[in-house]
Parts: structure tokens; sequence; C-alpha cells
């Protein structure tokens, strides 16, 4: 068998892997996503998933571009130089897009290291991803179009290779810390691996020739399978998680407000909240505004304990009266992040995030979304004030 045709049967084989495995895996790592966030509000929608999904595709479509260079060495044997160029620039293009995807869902994973916390969270994370991002592809596009010209074909994965490694470092330490705090040792250990054999894949990248492609084939398909176990056994992981704290939101809550007053003024707006295994009757301070409505939500459960009442409805965007219980959605999350502020102290450290606290509380109409209820039950609820 000539080189050329053992390329092509090379490329063949992986790009025909590579479409099929990634484009299923990715509708599979949608689905999964779409079911799980599917009751919540478009703005609140957990996206970390849809992001690794979409990142996963992007590896689909760099099968695509695998087979069609496959064809091409069929046809025309290997290609020339600028053939050559044309074919790696749009892999360089695609690996870039997946690496950004990957960190664009980085701030959406529930656990984090703390000292990393602060920027995953913050509006710089958007500029810390895209200006780089902006670069290599903005220098993989000159070299693409020949304005910048290559010392070697292999150069035009350089940019690739460098925003690779800055994702690397930060997924690593994410699927860690995602694993590990949730008791799943030897998976984090095997993504440690998993990131190790990815480098490996990256700097083989850097070299070209026939036995060189062939490893460097056979390293990038290892870490793309394992990657993806890994997504899935995360994605699953966190479905398991989102299920128990919903099996613990349903009986186990306890809510009791009250207002505490000095010299006849009411100074303190208070919740007593109770989470059996997690927390023991920890009080959480209110503005004034914020617990009037907790309040409103409360006495409407009290008032129609039964199971299809207590419903308060949102005022839509389109309607300007003042005949609805809320104005908009924001006055839900600012008792959310009022009860997170108080829970997750810097000494406090509580296993659910914004998005978790929210679903443990409050439940969604199916049939009208805009209705929206405590479900912390009639029976685990108490409305008193404190003279």
């Amino acid at each position: 068998m000539s080189e050329a045709s053992a390329f092509a049967q090379l490329f063949y084989f992986y790009g025909s892997w590579q479409l099929v495995i990634c484009l299923f895996s990715g509708i599979a790592l949608l689905s999964i996503w779409s079911h799980v966030t599917k009751k919540d509000e478009p703005g609140d929608r957990d996206r970390g998933l849809l992001w690794v999904a979409i990142s996963v595709l992007m590896w689909s479509l760099s099968g695509a571009v695998d087979l069609l260079y496959a064809q091409q060495i069929v046809q025309f044997g290997v290609p020339q130089e600028d053939m050559q160029i044309i074919f790696d620039g749009s892999r360089s293009v695609l690996s870039i897009l997946n690496s950004a995807f990957l960190l664009l869902a980085l701030p959406w994973f529930h656990y984090k290291p703390q000292w990393l916390r602060f920027l995953l969270q913050s509006e710089i994370w958007f500029f810390v991803v895209l200006v780089p991002w902006l670069f290599c592809i903005f220098a993989t596009i000159l070299m693409f179009a020949r304005i910048i010209i290559p010392s070697s074909v292999s150069f035009i994965y350089l940019f690739d290779f460098l925003y690779a490694i800055f994702t690397l470092g930060f997924l690593g330490v994410i699927l860690w810390e995602s694993f590990a705090k949730r008791g799943l040792h030897l998976l984090a250990y095997l993504s440690a691996l998993c990131i190790i054999c990815t480098l490996a894949a990256q700097v083989l990248k850097l070299f070209t020739g026939f036995d060189l492609e062939f490893w460097r084939l056979l390293t990038d398909g290892i870490f793309k399978t394992a990657l993806i176990l890994l997504f899935f056994a995360l994605s699953l992981s966190w479905v398991e998680e989102l299920s128990k704290n919903e099996a613990i939101s349903i009986g186990d809550l306890w809510l009791e407000l009250w207002q505490k007053t000095a010299n006849g003024r009411k100074n303190a707006y208070l919740a007593t909240f109770t989470v059996p295994g997690w927390m023991q009757n920890r009080t959480i301070a209110f503005t004034e505004k914020n617990f009037q409505l907790l309040q409103k939500f409360a006495e409407k459960r009290l008032h129609e304990p039964e199971s299809d009442g207590g419903w308060l409805e949102i005022q839509p965007k389109s309607l300007k009266h003042n005949r609805f219980d809320i104005k908009d959605y924001n006055e839900i999350n600012r008792i959310i992040d009022a009860m997170l502020n108080d829970l997750k102290g810097e000494n406090n450290w509580l296993p659910v995030d914004r998005q978790d606290l929210k679903k443990m509380l409050f439940e969604y109409d199916a049939s009208k979304s805009r209705r929206i209820r405590l479900r912390v039950l009639p029976t685990s609820l108490l409305i008193r004030e404190e003279v």
C-alpha cells in the first residue's frame, strides 16, 4: 500500500469515527441538558452542559473535514502545501472554537475551587475567554488566507496549541473539583490522566510525518473518547445531585418568618431556614421588600394548603398594570441571592448553588409558566412576630 493510500485510509477511518461518535454524543448531551432544564425560566437555564455539547459538536465538524481530506488524497494524492494549510487551518479553527465553548461552560459547573471562584463568576471571565480567542482565531485565519506564511505547515496549529493549553489548565482543575466534591475520586484521577493525554495530543500537532500522524490521530481519538465519557459521567452525576435536592426539597424543608422589633419599631426581617442533614435553624436577614414578597408566598401557601393552591403570578412584560403579585423574575432572584449571601458566607459552605436553591424553594406551574409558589409544605411553614 502506498503512503498516500495509507494516509487516505487513516483519515477515512478517523474522520468517520469522529463525525459519527461526536455528533451522536453532542446530540445526546443536548438532550440531557434540555430535559433537565426544561422547567427553568429561559434566563435561568444552566448553560454548562449546553456549551459542553456544542464543543463536542465542533469535533464532529472536524471529522467532516478529515473525510474531505481523505477524499482529496484519493483523488489527487497527498495535498500540496497550500491545500494542506486549508485543511489544517480548518481543523485548527474548529479546535479553537471547541476550546472556547469549554471555557464558557466552566462558570456553570457547580463545584469550583475557592481561589478560582471569583474569576469564573465575574464578568471579567467573558473577556478572559474572548480576548485570547480573538487573537488565536485572527492569527490562524491570517495563515489560512496565506497573509502570514507559516514556516512549516504544522505551524498553523501553534495558536490552537496555545489556546488549548490555556483551556486544559482550567478544565483540569474544574473536572477534578467536580468529581472530588461529589465523592467520585477515581473519576477525578481519570480526569487528570485524560488531561495529560490531551496535552500529548496537542504537542503532536506541531510535528509532521506519516508515523507521527498515526500517533497524533491515535492520541487524539483516545483523549476525545475519554473526555466525552467524562462529560457523560459528569452530566449523570449532576442529574443524580439534582434528584437528591428535589427529594430533600419536597418534604424536609422548614421555613419560619418573623420580624424582630425594638422600642416599638421593626428593624429586622428574618427567616429561619432548615434543611435536615445540611443545616439546622440558620437565620437569614432580608430587606423589607424581599421579606414582604417571601411572606406573601408563605401566606398564600398557608391559606391555600391544597395541592393545587398557593400560586402567585408574575407580570408579563407586555402588560403594565398592578393586578399581578410579582413584577418580574428578578424579584425571585433577589430572594435567592439574599439567602445565598447568608448561607454561603465566608466560612459557611453549602453544597448547592443558586439554581439548586431556587429549585428547592420554588416551583412553577406546568400549565402556566408565570405562576410560581413555595415548595415548602404548609405544615413546614410558620409566620410569627417577635417583639
